[in-house]
């Protein structure tokens, strides 16, 4: 857990508290390395699920024990640390509270939550040949069988090593458990220690056209955590969004082949996109500040709102891009199932033949939207024919939903 100052050019600092993975750590670490952001509390672990982040947050706050006993698989340290004094009141003193969430799959012991990440090198993996047939059945969120955990020890004790009762409690009493969509809710409502503040609930991104599994729990995940935000009155942010806005080779790692890090060149755009939502939380609660903020008076309006002049400037490319991408996927299908059964007709065939199916009428209407319009947090688009003008607005970072009675 981190806490963060935004300097502000008039009056006291925007203060931020931020419970997250490395897709929201590394981020602001490269803001505090270019003297954007002022770092404060910087202590605890990176968290990935609700349960942790709970966790977490009332060690630093209320003071709940930990005991060392468990610090390695919580904390990678030997020891639990120490929670100063001004701590807790650097906590309670943000005026916004950031909360990544990336697993719905929590590691529970009894009472306590193990940093999955953790508990795996600190523990599972010192041990890896004997915790083999123990880790396969914890790993399936099933409950360990008493004979597989008689075996696990029996294991441990053949490779010299004398597993003492809290290794033994550990082994007979960690599970693996999946929250609900209620108990997601449930979890972030007991996190939110004081609703006044600005709440930013961050989702892990999805990349598109992946449908293999691991994309699915993350649709599944991401869909809940938006319902959780808008039953508990928080602001959404899915940062699937910077990869729909600016591609997956540019955003992620391994010429985006990697699902799971950002391109280190792009480390920095996503802290600088995850300011602007702080901004844009605190703007829609009446607090906006962004006009005063240097690292965003130019993408501020006067009144301290967001402005989208960065989003309106790049609408005109955005259409190019979505023209390239929208004929080369229409083409084939009109293709092979015809004008009419491909859903086209005659109108956007002739769009799509000249690159045309975005064109300036939807650009006007979206810079329109984008300029003149409160922002909203969901715009529902009615006949919306091939999808030209929703999609222009998802580019830019905005989320749509799509009708249309043709099929």
């Amino acid at each position: 857990m981190f806490t963060f100052s935004l300097p502000l050019q008039d009056g006291p600092p925007h203060r931020v508290a931020v419970l997250g993975s490395c897709r929201v750590r590394n981020p602001f670490w490269e803001l505090v390395a270019a003297n954007r952001i002022t770092l404060g509390l910087q202590s605890g672990p990176a968290t990935h699920t609700t349960a942790e982040s709970l966790q977490i947050m009332r060690f630093y706050r209320e003071g709940i024990l930990i005991p060392d006993d468990f610090a390695l698989s919580v904390f990678s340290e030997p020891k639990s640390p120490i929670v100063e004094t001004w701590m807790p009141k650097s906590i309670n003193a943000a005026d916004s509270v950031i909360v990544e969430i990336c697993d719905r799959r929590h590691t529970r012991y009894r009472d306590f939550y193990f940093q999955q990440n953790h508990f795996a090198r600190n523990f599972v993996q010192k041990n890896a040949k004997a915790l083999m047939k123990w880790y396969r059945m914890f790993s399936f969120g099933k409950k360990v069988d008493e004979s597989v955990v008689q075996e696990a020890i029996e294991s441990l004790k053949a490779s010299g090593i004398d597993p003492d009762p809290v290794i033994i409690d550990i082994l007979r009493h960690t599970q693996m458990e999946s929250q609900t969509r209620d108990e997601i809710v449930a979890t972030l409502d007991a996190l939110m220690f004081d609703k006044t503040k600005n709440w930013i609930f961050v989702a892990h991104f999805v990349v598109p056209d992946d449908d293999g599994p691991i994309m699915k729990d993350r649709r599944s995940l991401n869909s809940d955590l938006r319902f959780a935000a808008d039953k508990l009155g928080a602001h959404f942010f899915d940062q699937s969004d910077l990869i729909t806005r600016h591609g997956r080779h540019k955003v992620l790692d391994a010429g985006g082949n990697d699902i799971y890090h950002y391109a280190p060149e792009f480390v920095i755009e996503v802290g600088e996109e995850l300011l602007r939502q702080v901004a844009i939380a605190a703007a829609a609660n009446g607090r906006g500040f962004a006009a005063k903020a240097p690292a965003l008076a130019a993408n501020t309006a006067a009144d301290g709102s967001i402005k989208e002049n960065a989003m309106e400037n790049q609408l005109d490319t955005f259409a190019a891009e979505l023209n390239r991408e929208m004929s080369a996927f229409h083409a084939p299908r009109v293709a092979t199932m015809g004008v009419n059964e491909s859903g086209l007709y005659a109108h956007y065939k002739y769009l799509m033949e000249h690159n045309a199916i975005v064109g300036p009428g939807a650009v006007e209407l979206a810079r329109f939207i984008l300029a003149e319009l409160p922002a909203f947090k969901r715009y529902v688009i009615l006949r919306a024919g091939l999808g030209e003008l929703g999609f222009l607005l998802a580019r830019a970072g905005k989320t749509v939903v799509m009708v249309d009675t043709f099929p």
